[in-house]
């Protein structure tokens, strides 16, 4: 019998492998799905000596960058899982803040934003054997989408993104799926933009631009994702939900 789970993409570190623990301490099942079978070996230990992780049925490797790879994904998971709820995590920035980036650099950072998304969204709700239970789509934003700040293609890609969700949202409320989006600011993470600002740098910021005065944590991303997973979410069709620490 398929096993009903959440499945996470890119959840093996930072903000993804927050999103996993949320759900597993709640007892959710879920599969992730990433580019690094290593990585999840690794994580999954580091899970492993802290919390059950009974709940975790699995990892399925594969490079997302392919244009093929929603097709793939959707194929592992049929009759293997019956998937309930989606968490889009896959995404990031393609090279810095080259004002000259050529249409490839555009379109590879559309891909990991948007596009992957939209199309594996597309082919598991048009699908009946897939798309019969689910019941959330989760998208990881960014509050850059509303401040255009930043790489211009990561910014711009998450406004499009920001869109989608919007009107494709309203589509799917017919259907009984709540599609949303979460749109993190600021984050303190290991290995993130923050961590290696110079002080004055990130004083500043706090000072003149984020008004809580500190940077967020992923941990308090990963409970309102997973809040929003259940029923404080039911009325959530097509919402950008901005968690940025009344930054300006």
């Amino acid at each position: 019998m398929a096993s009903s789970v959440c499945l996470v993409f890119g959840g093996t570190r930072g903000l993804g492998a927050a999103i996993v623990r949320s759900f597993l301490k709640n007892h959710c099942n879920v599969l992730i799905v990433g580019r690094s079978v290593e990585a999840f070996d690794e994580f999954r230990s580091k899970l492993a000596a802290n919390i059950d992780i009974s709940n975790l049925l699995g990892f399925f490797e594969i490079d997302l960058d392919r244009s093929n790879s929603p097709e793939d994904v959707c194929d592992h998971l049929r009759n293997n899982y019956t998937v309930t709820s989606i968490i889009h995590n896959y995404g990031g920035t393609v090279n810095g803040r080259n004002v000259s980036s050529d249409l490839s650099d555009w379109n590879a950072c559309l891909w990991k934003n948007v596009m992957f998304s939209a199309k594996f969204n597309a082919l598991i709700t048009e699908n009946v054997d897939l798309g019969t239970n689910l019941r959330r789509i989760i998208h990881i934003s960014s509050a850059s989408a509303r401040h255009l700040l930043g790489s211009q293609l990561y910014a711009t890609s998450k406004a499009l993104l920001n869109a989608y969700v919007k009107t494709n949202g309203r589509l799917l409320a017919r259907k009984g799926i709540v599609q949303l989006a979460v749109a993190p600011g600021a984050l303190n993470t290991k290995n993130g933009p923050w961590e290696s600002k110079p002080d004055v740098i990130l004083r500043d910021f706090l000072e003149h631009y984020q008004f809580c005065g500190h940077l967020g944590h992923e941990d308090t991303i990963a409970e309102l994702v997973y809040a929003l997973n259940g029923p404080a979410g039911e009325f959530c069709y097509g919402n950008i939900i901005e968690v940025d620490g009344a930054s300006i």
